[in-house]
């Protein structure tokens, strides 16, 4: 019998409303911390994705940049890349402008009235 009433006390304070109120606090705590955790993960993971995404990009710029390479090692290349930048030619070269249409858009002149005052002229018989 007697320990059947030490089971009750026992399992009367464990039940008790402050010993349940400091489990749901904990509870709380345990759950913030879990939270705050898994907001970290899923920002390093967008931040891996942007690096991965700059890293390609980098690797492709990289392959760019050893074709441009590769062909300003020729001659022709060198020939190209210094007609581009500097608009020069070679002796005995001519070289052909070529102009095109001239714009021919008319600028109408648009009514500076509101709608609304279009509207009410329209109306009125002005």
């Amino acid at each position: 019998m007697k320990e059947l009433r030490q089971k009750q006390i026992v399992k009367r304070r464990l039940y008790s409303t402050p010993v349940l109120i400091i489990l749901l606090i904990i509870t709380g705590l345990i759950i913030h911390s879990t939270y705050k955790i898994v907001q970290k993960y899923r920002e390093s993971a967008g931040y891996v994705n942007d690096l991965k995404q700059k890293a390609d990009d980098l690797a492709n710029r990289e392959i760019q940049l050893k074709g441009d390479i590769a062909r300003l090692g020729t001659d022709e290349g060198i020939d190209t890349e210094i007609k581009e930048k500097f608009n020069v030619s070679k002796e005995g070269e001519k070289v052909a402008i070529i102009v095109g249409e001239a714009d021919n858009s008319s600028n109408t002149a648009t009514s500076t009235e509101h709608w609304w005052k279009s509207l009410w002229s329209s109306i009125m018989g002005n």
